[in-house]
């Protein structure tokens, strides 16, 4: 058991190899259109970091447009007070997620030659978009980007396990990833040409699916255009639920199971027996020596301090206390089965999701 458990442990490293990080640019020559398109729900708390951020780059960006999707606070006052274009929803069409829906709105009032879709609570440093342009100007196609998480209240820390499988279950990141192709996109951020994003489909191809990053990748790619998935580094940041415990949970729980169900099984299976190594570090703590119980608990606590500090401040306590991520990453994931393949719908934002089942 004991080799097993080493194994496992260098599973980690397999999978999370590359670290794939957006390099910071300062040379890009603008010579296109730029439309960024945020969209937005009860977001008056991030909105304008990230549209002071936009207003602080150090290359022009065309228009800005904020889709209020029926926010309830000061989502829509606040984007204004930027001076930034709003557009408000009325409604949810049938048949529609809210997020789709809005990016979808976003795109149809845009006149941008590339589209830049960012989550409400990403921040960006002063030469992100310049980046973000330059790599996608290199690549074409979707270029995705996991920004570097922000946690900064306690319940926050709860993210970090979340974040290193997300990013391991793209493939790309694996230790072969340069010759895979990646599994899905992550939705914080996402950068296309408008050329591009016509010919996939975009948002209303998806307007029904609750994984819309992985959905929308597989869109590109079916269309025969490339799909390329970064790490944020200090370049791109989000706080990711700050709000709550609660929210913690129906954010991940929205995401987890079906985004599980969609990933490549070679995959799947190896971030399963990673994470299993981690339980194994608890379940036999009592059936080996102290000394070589020590050894392993302390690579197994430094793997997760590595694996975490690239994307996100979780921190060496989070590390040592690695059990308590495990075991409550174990059980949102069980609880996010539940909700989607039996009961079949999931909460966020006040709005019921249907997620379909396992049809």
């Amino acid at each position: 058991m004991n080799i097993i458990i080493l194994l496992q442990w260098m599973l980690g490293f397999f999978l999370f190899w590359r670290r794939n990080e957006i390099q910071e640019s300062y040379d890009f020559d603008k010579d296109k259109r730029i439309s960024v398109i945020i969209p937005a729900r009860n977001e008056e708390k991030n909105i304008g970091n990230l549209l002071g951020s936009l207003k602080n780059q150090s290359i022009q960006i065309d228009e800005i447009i904020v889709v209020d999707d029926q926010s309830s606070d000061k989502t829509a006052s606040i984007a204004k007070s930027f001076g930034v274009s709003v557009l408000q929803l009325k409604d949810l069409p049938d048949g529609w997620i809210g997020k789709s829906n809005a990016c979808w709105n976003g795109y149809k009032f845009s006149t941008g030659d590339i589209l830049i879709f960012l989550d409400a609570d990403v921040t960006l440093s002063k030469n992100a978009v310049k980046s973000l342009l330059k790599v996608h100007q290199k690549y074409g196609g979707l270029i995705s980007t996991q920004p570097w998480h922000n946690a900064v209240r306690v319940h926050e820390k709860l993210s970090a396990m979340f974040n290193i499988i997300a990013v391991m279950s793209m493939k790309e990141f694996s230790a072969i990833g340069f010759e895979l192709k990646p599994i899905g996109s992550f939705g914080p951020c996402l950068v296309c040409s408008r050329k591009d994003y016509e010919t996939s489909g975009g948002h209303e191809k998806i307007k029904n699916s609750v994984v819309d990053d992985v959905a929308i990748a597989k869109s590109f790619m079916k269309s025969a255009l490339p799909v390329h998935n970064f790490l944020g580094g200090k370049l791109i940041t989000f706080r990711m639920y700050p709000e709550s415990l609660k929210s913690l949970v129906e954010g991940w729980t929205k995401n987890f199971a079906t985004g599980a169900s969609r990933s490549n099984p070679l995959f799947f299976l190896m971030i399963f027996l990673w994470i299993s190594g981690y339980m194994n570090i608890i379940i036999y703590m009592n059936k080996i020596s102290l000394a070589f119980y020590a050894f392993l608990y302390a690579v197994y606590a430094f793997q997760f301090y590595i694996f975490s500090r690239r994307v996100g401040n979780f921190g060496v306590i989070s590390a040592l206390f690695f059990p308590v991520h495990v075991f409550f990453f174990v059980f949102i994931f069980v609880y996010s089965l539940i909700r989607t393949f039996l009961f079949r719908n999931v909460d966020w934002k006040g709005r019921k999701i249907k997620t379909g089942g396992i049809s």
